[in-house]
């Protein structure tokens, strides 16, 4: 047994604000300043998120991918953008239940943001958009890659690799069919800081049947 009982550290902070009217301005305002950190050597990757998806057998599945965009003002409640295989695992459990559940965690600014929503599939063309603008590598990767799939070895995989990177060294990677742009509408968020003694603020933001946001703070 590895026994963490005691490996604990403690939290610094400052309140949450107590008057919340939208979600937005306090996420983008705590994204910004976890993009500050990573400038400053504070944290890595502070778009990375937890991703999380329930299949049809009613089986929670969680993994980590990077957020690659968000907007306030795009649809009715603004959206969370990312991209993956439609035949992947997480494609799969969306296509039956396309509720979905998102975690940011920032460590070194001792922070996490929940979300709770709905996916839709982008516009094939934004998707295909988005595909060109990666680096070539990753195409090639992703066009050999049957993600979430069986392989009988590394190796393999490897091989095919190298042969389709020289397939596409003079030419431009095609985008597979199965390519898709996932587009997060959220109805709740959930912010929490950690304070000092575990006495840590919570407030969650949760959409409205009138369409408005309703605030309130919850007990760590």
């Amino acid at each position: 047994m590895v026994d963490l009982h005691s490996a604990r550290r403690e939290y610094a902070g400052e309140p949450i604000p107590g008057d919340i009217d939208s979600p937005w301005p306090l996420f983008e305002q705590w994204f910004d300043q976890a993009r500050q950190a990573e400038r400053d050597g504070a944290l890595i990757e502070p778009a990375a998120m937890t991703v999380v998806t329930v299949d049809a057998d009613g089986q929670p599945s969680a993994r980590v991918l990077l957020l690659k965009a968000f907007d306030a003002e795009r649809g009715e409640h603004g959206s969370f953008d990312f991209y993956s295989h439609a035949t992947s695992r997480k494609g799969i459990a969306l296509e039956h239940n396309p509720r979905i559940a998102l975690l940011l965690y920032w460590p070194a600014l001792n922070r996490q943001v929940r979300i709770e929503g709905t996916v839709t599939t982008q516009p094939a063309a934004e998707a295909e958009a988005y595909w060109h603008e990666r680096p070539k590598a990753s195409q090639v990767a992703a066009v050999v890659s049957h993600q979430s799939h069986p392989r009988d070895s590394r190796a393999s995989l490897e091989a095919e690799f190298a042969a389709a990177t020289a397939e596409y060294a003079d030419r431009e990677v095609p985008c597979p069919p199965d390519w898709r742009g996932y587009r997060v509408s959220p109805h709740r968020f959930e912010f929490w800081q950690g304070l000092p003694g575990r006495l840590h603020d919570r407030v969650a933001c949760t959409l409205q049947p009138d369409e408005a946001w309703f605030s309130e703070r919850l007990d760590p």
